[in-house]
């Protein structure tokens, strides 16, 4: 009886396929600068699974209906486990690691000293490399059997997202002292320590969680150019063909983790000001009073198409590229966003 259910482990890895293909997770490691969309995450698991089970030389020794054959199935899942341990915790990953792979060596080495005490034999030249399999197995089940369990319990087999924190916040920026003036207000001026931060060097510094701490304070900024109220931004993988998205019906902003990570600040700020844009639309369409007959009236028959085509939006997925580039929605958010990153970068390189 035992036999059969250590031999039926192997539903385990193939369960965790299946799981992929039903709901769909990406990885994220910015440390390592790993950014795998859920298709290709899906391969991944695809790959090491097969090959594991397939083509790993532990599998001699290993599968023979003990309980060995379960560690050894287990091996892919806890693999998967831990790169989604590593996306909220890498450093600890990176040692857990290195200690498995420092453990292998000893053994190793260990397991080779004690053989060459005797006499060769194929019989027991056999019996080392079955215990080492064995050890090895057990070695890295045992290693890995909390942050895997963590990975399910606690992140529950997800990437990270990346929001602005008030801690991080206050350490970026400082509350600017304010000076009497009759001069008007200009926002931008205003913002020099914003511009630092954006300037290509000191992006470049960033970490992920900075860099969205920063890209709050941008939004927040734009929203005060618009005259509207802020929304909160966050970074998740969203998408291979997805730089930025409004949520309209949570009010919520999202932006590519992979996008904020590796594309150049011009590119994130344009994405931001399209996305702020979309905020601005859906505020006006929102909060005016289209009972109101004046509405009607040509001076807001610009703000009425860009109703209608937030009521009516056409998804690229669903319409084609070419339908949603040229919705009115999107060419109006483009065109401010263009004109907006071309001011600020004025004054980001004045910054520097």
């Amino acid at each position: 009886m035992k036999r059969i259910i250590y031999k039926s482990s192997i539903i385990i890895p193939l369960a965790m396929i299946f799981y992929s293909f039903i709901e769909p997770f990406a990885f994220c490691v910015p440390e390592i600068g790993l950014y795998m969309e859920t298709y290709s995450s899906r391969i991944l698991i695809v790959m090491v699974t097969v090959v594991w089970l397939c083509c790993s030389p532990f599998r001699r020794g290993t599968c023979n209906g003990t309980i060995t054959e379960l560690l050894f199935n287990l091996v892919p899942v806890e693999f998967v486990l831990m790169l989604v341990f590593a996306q909220h915790h890498f450093v600890i990953t990176l040692l857990i690691t290195l200690t498995v792979a420092g453990g292998e060596i000893a053994l190793f080495r260990a397991l080779k000293k004690d053989e060459q005490k005797h006499r060769f034999s194929r019989k027991r030249h056999r019996r080392y490399q079955f215990t080492f399999r064995r050890c090895s197995i057990l070695g890295i089940a045992v290693f890995c059997a909390v942050p895997c369990l963590l990975s399910i319990f606690v992140y529950g087999v997800e990437s990270p997202t990346y929001k602005s924190t008030e801690e991080l916040w206050e350490q970026l920026f400082l509350e600017p002292e304010v000076v009497e003036s009759d001069k008007p207000d200009n926002l931008y001026e205003k913002k020099s320590e914003l511009w630092g931060y954006l300037e290509k060097e000191n992006w470049s510094r960033l970490s992920v969680q900075e860099r969205i701490t920063v890209t709050q304070e941008l939004v927040d900024f734009e929203s005060d150019v618009l005259g509207i109220p802020t929304v909160p931004v966050t970074s998740v993988m969203i998408g291979t063909a997805t730089l930025g998205a409004y949520d309209n019906e949570l009010n919520q902003m999202w932006i590519n983790t992979e996008h904020l990570a590796n594309s150049s600040v011009c590119d994130v700020i344009n994405t931001i000001c399209h996305e702020v844009h979309h905020s601005y639309v859906d505020y006006l369409v929102n909060t005016l009073d289209w009972d109101n007959p004046a509405m009607n009236s040509a001076y807001f028959a610009e703000l009425r198409e860009l109703m209608d085509s937030q009521e009516n939006y056409k998804s690229a997925w669903s319409y084609g590229f070419d339908a949603y580039e040229n919705q009115p929605l999107e060419v109006a958010a483009r065109e401010y966003s263009e004109k907006e990153t071309a001011i600020i970068m004025t004054y980001i390189e004045g910054s520097g």
